[in-house]
């Protein structure tokens, strides 16, 4: 078994910069909002399959 060792750069752009810059700089901000998105996307959740 023979094994190769690749090295390659991941670059991120656009939306995905700006996400992963905010967490590095800002993590308890990115954190709070975070936790706040996923609050909402439950409470929403909870909105559109409720059983009337």
């Amino acid at each position: 078994m023979t094994k190769t060792e690749t090295a390659f750069e991941i670059v991120k752009v656009g939306f995905e910069q700006f996400v992963a810059t905010t967490a590095r700089h800002n993590g308890l901000v990115y954190g709070l909002v975070t936790a706040f998105m996923a609050l909402m996307t439950g409470w929403m959740a909870s909105i559109v399959f409720r059983k009337d």
